[in-house]
């Protein structure tokens, strides 16, 4: 599973967004998305912003990238055992 820095660089790549755009829609600074992105700190606090702000599901950011796009792709049942365990090693990373 990538880390939460590089899966939020990967989907605003995909959407064309820049941190400065995230930021304004989340209501924090450049510098927290950057911090984001660099894995300073989760975003654990503001996942559900950042899922609203970039138009997907929760489930959608916790999915492997495999180059569809978030906001086409329908999930296998399959896919939900994937979500559910890159959920709780991000939990446990950010728990250690």
């Amino acid at each position: 599973m990538a880390n939460w820095g590089e899966r939020l660089q990967r989907i605003l790549d995909k959407q064309g967004i820049k941190q400065k755009e995230l930021a304004e829609k989340i209501e924090v600074t450049p510098s927290n998305v950057s911090q984001l992105i660099d894995n300073a700190y989760s975003p654990l606090q503001k996942i559900e912003k950042i899922c609203e702000a970039l138009d997907i599901k929760l489930w959608q950011f916790f999915m492997e990238d495999d180059g569809e796009s978030m906001k086409d792709y329908v999930p296998k049942r399959d896919d939900f055992r994937t979500v559910l365990e890159n959920i709780i090693d991000a939990i446990m990373v950010n728990c250690a």
